[in-house]
């Protein structure tokens, strides 16, 4: 009797704070915050806009989609809630729910068409924000929905490596990402260009994780830089030591005509383990004096030239 009375007089005080004068979008988002679905169907018949933006930036849709109201969510699309609208931020319902890993509400969704693509303000969608949490049981309602989509796929694929999240990596692989297919735009392999994304960062777990899942260690940018290469160029010691131990080729050249070595070398922030020069074959100096010129690292104090192939022009 007492959940019935409190019912009744939550009705009532929403109907009189319509009645008197406020367009009821408060009260809208507060009942479906709460998940009753009869306050809300009355709050519409009243007058209250089911798609306008409250206070806190969030429609009822978006408020009910966020507490995991999966009976207010489809109450609200029934009054023809608009399941892509987006606030100031560009986020919708859908994002929200896989954020906070609502399986049913992000089914529900799905079943009325919600726009899996649309990005907030900082290019998340729907599957980044499940990506970034691994709701895997999320990802898994995104794939039946739209089949192995491996354009979002890449894209949480590239944010994770941005991250540091070697779980989302893994995760993402098992859903079936296929490491060694083409970027969007046909340039490189998706597993090369996370690789570089994660050497940028010195992100040695992602790292791990990309090449435990046979991402290509060579695999080069359009303008042919490795991962190793920007390893150097970045100081991401960490991730050359992983890099190398795979083998990675520390001689490919850019179209620029630099080597990792070279960048390992002029970049001053960096020294190649002395692990290195057992792990890789040694050349000799005369082959790489034919075929790479020498070049000299510039300090305040001092300029010291030097061939690529000598261990000591990385010291």
């Amino acid at each position: 009797m007492r959940t019935l009375a409190s019912a009744i007089c939550r009705e009532v005080e929403a109907c009189r704070r319509c009645a008197a004068g406020t367009d009821g979008t408060w009260e809208l988002c507060r009942a479906a915050q709460a998940g009753e679905v009869q306050l809300c169907r009355l709050l519409i018949r009243m007058g209250a806009n089911v798609n306008a933006i409250g206070e806190d930036d969030l429609t009822p849709l978006m408020t009910a989609a966020l507490a995991g109201r999966t009976t207010a969510v489809e109450a609200l699309l029934d009054e023809r809630a608009d399941p892509d609208k987006q606030n100031e931020t560009k986020c919708t319902a859908l994002i929200l729910a896989a954020d906070m890993g609502h399986v049913a509400v992000v089914q529900c969704l799905l079943l009325r068409r919600a726009d899996v693509h649309l990005q907030a303000d900082d290019s998340t969608t729907a599957f980044i924000a499940a990506a970034q949490k691994c709701h895997s049981a999320v990802l898994h309602e995104l794939l039946c929905a739209h089949g192995e989509d491996q354009r979002a796929m890449a894209d949480a694929l590239l944010r994770a490596s941005e991250d540091g999240s070697a779980d989302v990596v893994e995760l993402l692989v098992q859903l079936g990402l296929e490491l060694d297919a083409r970027s969007s735009d046909g340039d490189e392999s998706i597993g090369g260009q996370a690789l570089r994304v994660a050497a940028h960062r010195n992100h040695r777990p992602v790292t791990l994780a990309l090449l435990a899942c046979r991402a290509d260690v060579d695999a080069a940018s359009a303008n042919g830089f490795t991962a190793l290469a920007v390893a150097c160029q970045y100081g991401a010691a960490d991730v050359v030591q992983e890099l190398l131990a795979r083998r990675a080729d520390v001689n490919v050249q850019a179209l620029n005509g630099r080597t990792p070595l070279m960048l390992a070398a002029t970049s001053g922030t960096l020294r190649l383990p002395e692990a290195y020069w057992s792990i890789r074959p040694q050349r000799t100096c005369e082959t790489e004096t034919r075929t790479t010129p020498s070049f000299s690292l510039r300090n305040r104090d001092m300029t010291t030239s030097f061939s690529p192939c000598s261990p000591t022009a990385l010291l």
